[in-house]
């Protein structure tokens, strides 16, 4: 499956496979493995299993897990998220389930969370503002066509601010609580979850968002 997205004048084809084509797509899903081995691993330091051939896989790697790539020319990966269903694989409810202070249940059957969201880090600063906003719409985009209602997930607190800015329709699920030891620790932090609902609404308040941010990148570049 393919999703066509455009911003900025360029049209991008967001590509869609399902973890039952890992085997028919090894090369694209061995370069995203190992893109997060970098990310999260190298960079974020993260304290979580790898593998020792560089590539980061956990539990959530599985046939029903959904993965959209945004691809350059040459085939590489600028952009990619992974969604999966929540009735049987979500991190929030098996890991962080104290996120969750407002009473909702972190699983049902038109609940899917999006993680492991990635950007090349080589990317220039308003290049990776497009590929984000690509990306998060053909998320949306792909929720709606298959009668998702809500998106959830967990992001660093500096960086919720962020989700908020693209649309008010942001709901935090409860405060923000320290992982991995907490902001002083060696790949710790603090994070929050939240959802979003799956909507038009929410794709019009990306567009008006990649509106403004196009704005931006004018003036700054002046």
């Amino acid at each position: 499956m393919v999703i066509c997205v455009q911003f900025w004048m360029r049209v991008a084809m967001i590509k869609v496979l399902t973890g039952k084509e890992r085997a028919d797509s090894w090369a694209l899903f061995e370069q995203l493995f190992r893109l997060r081995h970098d990310i999260f691993i190298k960079q974020r330091n993260w304290s979580i299993p790898s593998r020792l051939d560089g590539r980061e896989i956990d539990e959530y790697d599985v046939d029903e897990a959904v993965y959209l790539f945004d691809l350059d020319d040459l085939g590489r990966i600028v952009a990619s998220v992974r969604l999966t269903p929540t009735e049987c694989c979500s991190l929030l409810a098996d890991c962080f389930p104290h996120l969750i202070e407002n009473g909702q249940s972190p699983r049902g059957p038109d609940i899917y969370e999006g993680m492991r969201f990635i950007f090349a880090p080589t990317l220039p600063r308003d290049e990776a503002r497009q590929v984000r906003i690509r990306i998060l719409y053909a998320m949306v985009r792909w929720c709606i066509d298959h009668n998702i209602a809500w998106i959830q997930g967990i992001t660093d607190v500096e960086y919720f601010r962020s989700f908020v800015d693209i649309t008010i329709r942001t709901t935090p699920l409860g405060l923000a609580h320290p992982y991995a030891g907490g902001k002083t620790a060696p790949g710790g932090g603090e994070c929050i979850a939240f959802r979003w609902p799956a909507s038009r609404d929410v794709l019009d308040d990306l567009c008006t968002y990649a509106r403004r941010e196009r704005q931006f990148a004018i003036s700054f570049t002046h």
